[in-house]
């Protein structure tokens, strides 16, 4: 097994195990088939729940430019459960973004967008817009009384 990804061993370990139970070769890649036909009905049937004008949801690791999530509009869904977003992506059915792995940069699945969702959306829009004015303030026009008030209350949120 040297050279096998640990999917590829797992999967030869399973085909050992239905070989052993007396499934043949050819009812095996058709349990596959059917698996794969199934998956992918579901998947569609998802997608199809989704329609235009509905958000969803992308996470970012960390802290994407806009925060922790970017929530987009959906344009619309075609026949074929594709999903395509206002800002461009593709989704396939199962909302995984088109063309992306999950080991991008950028988000690899979009989620239908939940109240804890929006919550952090709405906490990170507030944090970025305290950091835009705390780093774009022109220092210069304060007094220094001002200067010590805002030194004072940054440092009281510091200590919580």
């Amino acid at each position: 097994m040297e050279g096998m990804t640990k999917t590829e061993e797992r999967a030869l370990q399973i085909i050992k195990r239905l070989r052993a139970s007396g499934l043949s070769l050819e009812r095996i890649a058709l349990e596959v088939y059917f698996l794969r036909r199934e998956k992918a009905s579901m998947a569609t049937k998802e997608s199809l729940a989704i329609k235009a004008g509905d958000k969803l949801a992308f996470s970012y690791r960390g802290m994407g430019p806009y925060g922790r999530w970017d929530i987009v509009e959906v344009e619309k869904v075609t026949p074929t459960g594709m999903i395509v977003m206002v800002n461009g992506k593709r989704l396939n059915p199962d909302l995984t973004v088109r063309g992306r792995t999950p080991y991008s940069c950028s988000p690899y699945r979009g989620e239908p967008v939940t109240d804890k969702i929006l919550d952090e959306f709405e906490r990170d829009r507030i944090i970025r817009g305290i950091r835009s004015k705390v780093d774009c303030a022109k220092w210069d026009q304060y007094s220094t009384e001002q200067l010590a008030t805002i030194l004072a209350a940054l440092e009281c949120i510091e200590r919580d």
